[in-house]
C-alpha cells in the first residue's frame, strides 16, 4: 500500500492534493468525494466520519508530498495521518455516507454492499 501511493503521488507530484480510495470502498458516493476536496482547501488532513468511525478516502494537501512519497511497504498512509494530527494538522468531517466505511472482503460484505446500493435506487 505504501509503495502504492508514493507512486501514485509521485506521479502527479504537481497535484494540489490527494485522496487515498482503497478499492474495497466502492460505495462512496460523488458527493462525500467533493466534500473532502473542498475541505483541504484549508487543512493538510481530511478524514470523513460516518457515524463516528473513520472511513475513506482521506484527503491529503501538497503540503504532504514529501511524506506520502517516502512510504514502503505494506503500511498505508497511517504514519502520515499520525504526523499530522500530532501538530493539528488534522480534520474530521462528518459525512452522511455508510460507503465511507463499508469494505468489501468477504462474499458476505459483497451481499451487504449490493443490498445497501439497492436500497439507494
Amino acid at each position: 500500500m505504501g509503495d502504492s501511493i508514493a507512486a501514485a503521488v509521485g506521479a502527479t507530484a504537481d497535484a494540489p492534493g490527494w485522496m487515498v480510495l482503497p478499492g474495497d470502498l466502492p460505495l462512496i458516493r460523488p458527493d462525500t468525494l467533493r466534500t473532502i476536496a473542498e475541505a483541504l482547501a484549508d487543512c493538510t488532513v481530511v478524514m470523513p466520519v460516518y457515524q463516528g468511525e473513520l472511513g475513506h478516502p482521506v484527503g491529503f494537501s501538497a503540503a504532504c508530498l514529501s511524506s506520502l512519497l517516502a512510504l514502503t511497504g505494506e503500511q498505508g498512509a497511517a504514519r502520515v495521518v499520525r504526523a499530522q494530527a500530532q501538530q493539528g494538522r488534522v480534520r474530521q468531517v462528518e459525512v452522511d455516507d455508510e460507503g465511507t466505511v463499508t469494505d468489501i472482503d468477504t462474499v458476505q460484505d459483497l451481499e451487504r454492499a449490493a443490498q445497501l446500493l439497492a436500497a439507494r435506487g
